[in-house]
């Protein structure tokens, strides 16, 4: 028959005679036993969660950044695509293909350019 323990705040340990089995048992003097183990499995709970929460934000920022760098290649190629499509045409075009749209020489040439204004507003002329 197995003896009662009753006397310890730690686990008890006996051992049967008979069948030579370890038997352990909670002392019933630690009652803050049963609401420490509850804190501390809400505690490895709720660092589980976030754990499982931040490891799906990285993948998922991982996830989004391959696609970025996908969309910015497929972005580039296209880009390229017009730059080869502009200097093609910008070298079709002369001055026989001006003149078959209709255009023609001009008589007098005018160049244009900016003269410096004599009087012009400065910080300088405020003070």
């Amino acid at each position: 028959m197995m003896r009662q323990l009753h006397n310890t705040t730690e686990f008890l340990y006996a051992l049967d005679a008979k069948t030579e089995r370890t038997v352990k048992a909670l002392s019933s003097y630690i009652p803050n036993e049963k609401k420490i183990l509850g804190l501390l499995i809400a505690a490895l709970t709720v660092v589980g969660f976030f754990y499982a929460y931040f490891l799906n934000s990285a993948v998922e920022h991982v996830i989004m950044r391959e696609r970025a760098l996908a969309e910015s290649a497929t972005l580039g190629s296209g880009v390229n695509e017009l730059e080869f499509r502009y200097i093609a045409a910008e070298s079709a075009i002369g001055l026989t293909q001006a003149h078959a749209l209709g255009f023609v020489d001009a008589k007098k040439e005018v160049y244009i350019s900016r003269q410096p204004l004599e009087k012009s507003l400065t910080l300088q002329n405020l003070q």
